[in-house]
């Protein structure tokens, strides 16, 4: 029963498992059959020291050596065989057949050459033996029919030389070498189960390992056709558009004459508004499927901080008015240099003052200042006193296409101003960060890397008196 169920366990591994320990055992079956042969010869010389038995001695050894090194051809059939996963059976009959002929053969020697009672040999005999035991399960250990019939072949001669003698002495031994033979079994058991769980673990992470690439060069390939999609989306929309921006802005400065009604010149300017902000979400659209592509590297260059902060209030400057919002700066009079990409910079700033006036109350003031860390890295802060937002909602926040629900209101934002500028940020090594209690308010930072900092760089002194 207990045979049975190991046959079970071995007919029930893996294809690709059985054949995994094929190539193992075959890649180190020529070399131990070579120093097999070069022990063998050094035990029939200790055997049979009268010079009248070299000859058949002599052929003994040759047949021997000649089996021996046949393992290399046969090491190689298998180790083809068992790469290619096909005929695995013939693979285990052929090292299973080779194991019990080698064997066999090596244990004549002893059977028929070895004197049992001469003390002297029957202890170096004894430990010649064991010494074989543990070649044999080491050897064959990754194929469990192969290590069972070569133990079995290496034990039987002696055992049965052994029994023969009859004497209590050699059947003690006997008893001895069966345990032996049994322990060393059941240690190239367990160790061939082992290995066997290891190569099924590395071939089921293998599996895994592809899957998961499948499935990202799917989620890559889905991606990809998404930004092209609405790349392409974008660029058919932006052509009509530019064209009703145009007509309507000439009919906004009445060109041509006047409209006639005055609710017409309302009319007007909702298109014209609307217009832009559909325009403003097209580029964003456009900028972040180029930043997903790669497409939209930044070029460094100088610039002073002072300027970017002046071009992305400009920017804003009529939003705020139309919110009822005042913007103030209250940068210090220090002339920061910094260096990256002055176009994103004023984009980045641009999306942090557009967000904070869009979620502030009328009449309220939207704050612009610098911050230097402890670390060197300069902090732009973008301060509202709006309806601000929870933990969770900041988190999201810097997700595209993420509309948070502040108090219900959704601005016609689709999410894309903050997630753009977090990309454009970190496309430049800096960061966006948000900080917001629900009602009291946001504060956005952009935090800039000090090894991007050219000039305007507190002293340390200074840093540390304007902390006391």
């Amino acid at each position: 029963m207990w045979q049975s169920k190991r046959s079970a366990e071995i007919s029930n591994l893996p294809k690709s498992v059985r054949a995994a320990q094929l190539v193992l055992l075959a890649q180190g079956l020529g070399k131990d059959m070579l120093i097999v042969v070069t022990a063998t010869v050094l035990v029939g010389l200790y055997l049979i020291p009268s010079q009248a038995l070299w000859a058949p001695l002599s052929v003994w050894l040759a047949s021997f050596s000649l089996l021996a090194l046949a393992g290399l051809p046969v090491a190689r059939f298998i180790r083809k065989t068992a790469m290619r996963e096909t005929r695995l059976d013939v693979a285990e009959l052929t090292l299973t057949g080779y194991a019990g002929l080698t064997c066999t053969l090596w244990s004549s020697l002893i059977f028929l050459y070895w004197h049992v009672h001469e003390t002297e040999q029957l202890i170096i005999i004894s430990a010649i033996i064991a010494l074989a035991n543990v070649s044999t399960a080491t050897t064959f250990m990754l194929y469990r029919p192969a290590m069972l019939v070569a133990l079995f072949c290496i034990n039987l001669p002696v055992l049965a030389k052994l029994i023969v003698a009859g004497t209590a002495n050699e059947l003690v031994l006997a008893l001895v070498l069966i345990g032996t033979a049994a322990i060393f079994f059941r240690a190239g058991w367990n160790s061939n189960q082992d290995v066997a769980n290891a190569l099924a673990l590395r071939q089921a992470n293998k599996e895994l390992v592809a899957k998961l690439n499948l499935s990202l060069a799917e989620a890559n390939y889905a991606n990809a056709a998404k930004s092209r999609f609405l790349a392409t989306v974008s660029h058919q929309l932006r052509t009509p558009l530019n064209a009703i921006i145009g007509f309507s802005e000439l009919m906004q400065q009445k060109v041509h004459g006047a409209l006639g009604d005055n609710r017409y010149d309302d009319y007007v300017t909702d298109i014209v508004d609307s217009s832009d902000r559909l325009l403003g979400m097209i580029n964003d659209i456009l900028d972040l499927t180029k930043l997903e592509s790669g497409e939209l590297e930044p070029i460094d260059e100088p610039f002073r901080l002072p300027d970017i902060l002046e071009q992305a209030i400009k920017q804003n400057t009529q939003l705020a008015r139309q919110h009822g919002i005042t913007l103030v700066a209250t940068t210090p009079d220090l002339q920061i240099d910094l260096i990256g990409d002055r176009k994103h910079v004023i984009q980045i700033l641009s999306a942090l003052l557009s967000n904070a006036i869009k979620f502030s109350k009328p009449e309220q003031t939207v704050t612009i200042s610098t911050d230097w860390r402890d670390n060197g890295d300069l902090a732009i802060a973008v301060i509202d006193k709006g309806i601000g937002m929870t933990a969770e909602m900041a988190d999201r926040v810097l997700n595209p296409f993420e509309q948070t629900d502040r108090s219900g209101s959704q601005l016609g934002a689709m999410g894309l101003g903050l997630p753009l500028a977090k990309a454009l940020a970190e496309r430049q090594g800096a960061s966006i960060e948000i900080r917001s209690e629900q009602g009291s308010g946001t504060t956005a930072y952009l935090v800039w890397p000090s090894e991007k900092i050219i000039a305007g760089r507190p002293q340390p002194q200074a840093r540390q008196t304007q902390q006391n």
